[in-house]
């Protein structure tokens, strides 16, 4: 007689960790993606990478056998059709980046087939036709910020998921502060937040060795610039940084203009050239949100 086995098979379902709210939910949630002939739905998202992120979740950290560990093989999306998963794909299997890079470990996801789209014999494998490549070539333009997603606007949703806007700015500021301070490189010995600028109802963000540091969380403008430079002339200081996500058209010609004809410098920074974009911890969060 044979010997008795039960098997226990458990569900294992991707865990994420939202950037903005903290929680286990993705960033893109079924977003519905639609051809002549197909219907797919997008869910994009991150995994928690950091042992505070787990605790805040409630989860443990899974050991190196889960399937949804941080690693280079486990980065990628699960197809769906017909709601199982015909197979888990990495990024670079299906033309949504060129190759393996461990930029992308934490990225987690699912593409849901809805129609149009059919497998192979073996039920675990998709033919590739023109409605499959559609479909990638839809979700690749997204996901790499060519094409307006769910949300208002283009995101680049594979670069990192530090999204400076969702950080506050004073807590960018604060963090801006401290690496002006501590940089080896370029350390400064003098540095103030929210420096006072009397008469004119107004501060600059940062005053580090007489050089004053403006951040913004979005776009910075003209407008901008100039707020920048009013500072400057009335507290007397030559040399200024604004420092933002990016920056229009306008404010490069405003401090190409000041700086010829008013003699004071203004540096455009980007906000992702500075080690200030991590995810906020959790006593930040008790502090700044």
């Amino acid at each position: 007689e044979q010997p008795f086995y039960e098997v226990t098979i458990n569900e294992e379902k991707p865990f994420y960790f939202h950037p903005s709210t903290r929680e286990n939910r993705p960033v893109i949630q079924s977003y519905e993606l639609e051809g002549t002939d197909w219907k797919a739905k997008l869910t994009f998202g991150y995994a928690p990478t950091l042992e505070g992120e787990y605790d805040e979740l409630g989860i443990e950290n899974p050991n190196k056998w889960h399937p949804y560990r941080i690693s280079r093989a486990t980065q990628g999306l699960d197809i769906f059709l017909h709601n199982r998963i015909i197979l888990f794909h990495q990024l670079h299997e299906i033309g949504l980046v060129s190759g393996e890079h461990s930029d992308y470990n934490d990225i987690r996801g699912e593409i849901e087939l809805i129609y149009g789209f059919s497998t192979a014999i073996t039920k675990n494998e998709l033919i590739r036709d023109r409605k499959f490549y559609e479909c990638i070539q839809e979700i690749e333009a997204i996901l790499n910020g060519r094409k307006s997603g769910p949300a208002k606007g283009k995101k680049d949703y594979l670069k990192r998921k530090t999204y400076p806007e969702s950080l506050p700015e004073k807590l960018l500021r604060d963090r801006l502060h401290i690496y002006l301070e501590t940089n080896p490189l370029n350390k400064k010995e003098d540095v103030e937040s929210e420096y006072v600028i009397g008469g004119i109802e107004g501060f600059i963000d940062i005053l580090a060795d007489k050089e004053a540091w403006e951040i913004k969380t979005g776009k910075a403008s003209a407008l901008d610039v100039y707020q920048l430079f009013m500072y400057m002339d009335v507290g007397k200081f030559d040399k200024g940084y604004l420092v933002a996500k990016d920056f229009t058209t306008g404010a490069s010609v405003a401090s190409k203009y000041i700086k010829d004809n008013h003699s004071k410098t203004i540096t455009l920074a980007n906000l992702k050239d500075f080690p200030i974009n991590h995810p906020i911890t959790p006593d930040e969060r008790e502090e700044y949100l």
